[in-house]
């Protein structure tokens, strides 16, 4: 090993024995890598990519590394140099045999990759779920419209060594393979183009909203539905966007005015409990995109895997619930009401559909199209991340009696 080498890989060690004690202590590891990042400004581009791979790579085989190095005092030295050789593997299969090959006498069970009692509230295929989540998924671009596109695709050819594909789901959509950053892209820099990823694209597909009509965003944080929204809406209606914080949707605010959006009005609001901000508010749509136990992310946010318990799941259901019933209330006759979370738990997702209709006997499931097949579904539908190298969603649409 050089002498540049072994100097990164002591930085690197003091980074994940400071990154695990916060990622335990309910820190996310995006943001807290990212202020060390901003606090080192003498590492160069190649060093923070460095570290931010070993990051990553760290956290999302986490189980594995402490099964195969054990508790020693070179454990984050160690750590270091085998997550550095994991960097150079792209499949599970791949690594999956790395650690059964250089590690034998130790048992890499795929029950280890996944949070005890996961696989009693997810539904499908958990065996193929665990291995998913060890890989990060494509970057998602969404385009704004048809008229933009053929530029948005224009300047991505022109970016060096830029891997991305046109999903042949939807035009629309664009995945990127490659390491690069969208901000120099001027379709970025004056809207035309999101970053997206296409499980939430899907949602906005689902919701389907006219031009004209006026919709409301329950959980709407930085905007990035509310965006959709209003360029399948052509710019021409009014949405609503709502959030707890303010923060964000002063950042949705500053997007949508960069895409000249103008039809677009924010609310700073607690939608677990009725509000009094909205007065006798109806709309022709309300989407409920809620916070959730982010179980459906963790192929990006692997500190949420190690962090989760069931509880996380039951509590998440139980505020979801409420938040559905008193956004249901702005729900005009005859209107949409479209629920959506990035949770592969069965408490969050069909239970909390189960729980709202019981109580709610004036909406009813709605038929719509499915955003990739174009076959009908009924009420329904769960996003799972094989759909096309994204994360994992849900959604529900209902319809309101007139």
């Amino acid at each position: 090993m050089n002498k540049y080498y072994e100097r990164q890989k002591l930085i690197a060690a003091e980074l994940l024995q400071k990154l695990e004690t916060s990622v335990f202590k309910g820190k996310a590891l995006d943001k807290e890598l990212q202020s060390t990042t901003r606090e080192n400004r003498g590492w160069g581009s190649k060093d923070r990519r460095f570290y931010s791979e070993i990051t990553y790579s760290f956290f999302r085989w986490y189980n594995f590394i402490k099964i195969a190095l054990g508790e020693t005092e070179s454990f984050y030295t160690d750590a270091v140099d085998l997550c550095n050789e994991l960097t150079k593997l792209a499949s599970f299969e791949e690594i999956h045999d790395f650690f059964n090959t250089n590690f034998e006498g130790k048992e890499f069970e795929l029950k280890e990759l996944l949070p005890a009692g996961f696989e009693e509230i997810y539904e499908g295929d958990i065996e193929e779920f665990a291995k998913a989540q060890q890989i990060k998924p494509a970057i998602w671009l969404r385009c704004r419209d048809n008229k933009s596109w053929k530029s948005i695709i224009s300047e991505l050819n022109k970016v060096d060594n830029l891997q991305f594909e046109v999903s042949k789901q939807n035009k629309l959509s664009i995945k990127v393979t490659s390491r690069f950053n969208v901000n120099t892209l001027k379709s970025f820099q004056n809207g035309n183009v999101e970053i997206q990823d296409f499980a939430s694209q899907c949602i906005g597909l689902v919701a389907n909203p006219k031009e004209g009509e006026k919709w409301m965003d329950v959980c709407a944080g930085a905007g990035g539905k509310t965006l959709q929204l209003a360029a399948m809406m052509r710019g021409k209606g009014l949405i609503t966007s709502c959030d707890i914080r303010n923060k964000p949707l002063q950042e949705l605010m500053k997007r949508a005015k960069k895409a000249n959006f103008k039809g677009i009005r924010t609310i700073t609001t607690d939608l677990s409990k009725p509000s009094k901000k909205l007065d006798d508010a109806l709309f022709d749509g309300v989407l409920v995109d809620a916070p959730c136990s982010n179980s459906g992310t963790w192929r990006r946010n692997p500190d949420l895997k190690l962090r989760f318990k069931t509880a996380n799941s039951e509590k998440a259901a139980k505020l979801q619930l409420s938040i559905l019933k008193n956004a249901a209330k702005f729900v005009k006759p005859g209107g949409s009401l479209v629920y959506s979370t990035c949770s592969a738990s069965i408490l969050e997702n069909q239970k909390v559909v189960e729980l709202f209709l019981n109580d709610h006997a004036e909406f009813k499931g709605a038929k719509f199209v499915h955003p990739t097949t174009g076959e009908k579904v009924e009420a329904t539908l769960s996003l799972p991340f094989n759909l096309a190298d994204n994360d994992t969603m849900f959604v529900a649409k209902f319809t309101k009696a007139l």
